[in-house]
């Protein structure tokens, strides 16, 4: 386990960057959990969009609505005019420039207030039982509303990290997905992919090198089973990462549930017809499956795949693929003396491998690349 550095290294704002803020009163951390809900209204600007989470150990650490690019676009005196950016929030997109957000430095913390048009409201958390999550403004400001401007990177004072949501048995690697807002480079012993085709029974993986890009649903093979051992270091928000190519996943930044009321709010309803999520094969491999879920879980991604699509689709490499996958075992339900062609999921083609798209089948028993 990481130990977390004092607050007092990085309690300032020291120009664009990604940063958590942090209240110094409850100790929680300002989450995007819904943009829709951030705008202004009158003499207003309605933040119920954000929450703050607490635990940082817990799920901070490895949730990527908690830290956001705050780009600094004028400064006057010890005063910031900035624009919040992070997980498809945008603040100044927002509320149309009818606002503008600013962080006040002081040698004790910071106050974040939104301002325009004889507007002041400041943001503070009031970790009152009857709004466990929500942060609230007022037009006063108080010692207790400020907050610890925490700049995020690989460091053991503030860091992200991977969790992972699968381990499989075939080779005890542990698997993620993930869909942030940022650009990242991976820590060593871990590897990033899209999935660049999808057919016959597999999920087709590409891997990135490098940086990978942001606002990207991804793939993660894991370099440990802990948040610490899959710690990425963040890249500047504008860095410049060439395009992925073709990538079936898909990405879902929320799914907000206001845990005092139990009412959806931005929430992305599953389906099993079109979705499958990360899981595991029954030959101890990674696998997209059919799930039971209700909801798309938050900074996550899935496979987009069509209505005839199996209900699991096992992850192979391109090389493995093209190469007739000889290290994946072909389901038993296909015998090999069994005439005609088959897909490697067991699904009967028909008698010759005439017409057939490009893909690897089972014909007459033996294992076919169609090219």
């Amino acid at each position: 386990m990481l130990a977390l550095a004092p607050l007092s290294a990085f309690a300032q704002f020291n120009g664009s960057g990604w940063y958590r803020a942090q209240s110094q009163a409850s100790q929680r951390y300002l989450t995007v959990v819904d943009p829709k809900k951030i705008y202004r209204s009158g003499d207003n600007i309605f933040l119920g969009g954000l929450n703050c989470l607490p635990d940082f150990e817990d799920g901070v650490v490895c949730n990527p609505a908690t830290i956001c690019w705050f780009e600094q676009k004028a400064v006057s005196g010890s005063i910031y005019s900035i624009n919040l950016i992070g997980q498809g929030l945008n603040f100044d997109q927002r509320v149309n420039g009818s606002a503008s957000l600013n962080i006040w430095a002081t040698a004790n913390g910071c106050w974040l207030y939104g301002s325009g048009s004889g507007l002041t409201r400041y943001i503070y958390d009031p970790a009152v039982s009857y709004s466990p999550y929500v942060p609230y403004t007022r037009t006063g400001r108080s010692n207790s509303d400020l907050w610890n401007m925490l700049p995020v990177n690989s460091s053991a004072g503030q860091y992200f990290g991977i969790r992972p949501d699968v381990q499989v048995t075939a080779d005890g690697s542990y698997w993620a997905t993930l869909y942030a807002g940022f650009p990242f480079v991976p820590t060593e012993g871990m590897k990033v992919y899209t999935v660049s085709k999808v057919e016959n029974g597999y999920a087709v993986i590409k891997e990135i090198t490098g940086t990978a890009p942001k606002e990207t649903p991804l793939l993660i093979r894991c370099a440990g089973s802990t948040v610490a051992q899959n710690i990425v270091t963040l890249k500047s928000y504008y860095e410049q990462v060439s395009g992925v190519g073709i990538n079936y996943l898909r990405g879902n930044y929320y799914c907000y549930i206001d845990p005092s009321r139990k009412k959806e709010h931005n929430v992305l309803a599953y389906n099993a017809t079109t979705m499958r999520m990360l899981g595991t094969y029954g030959d101890g491999r990674a696998a997209f499956v059919k799930s039971d879920i209700e909801y798309v879980p938050a900074n996550k991604a899935y496979l987009l795949v069509n209505a005839s699509t199996p209900a699991t689709l096992k992850v192979v490499t391109e090389e493995e693929y093209t190469a007739g996958v000889e290290t994946v075992t072909i389901d038993g339900a296909v015998p090999a003396a069994r005439q005609g062609v088959y897909s490697l999921d067991g699904q009967r083609l028909g008698d010759t491998p005439d017409g057939l798209p490009k893909g690897i089948y089972i014909v007459n028993g033996k294992k076919v690349v169609i090219k």
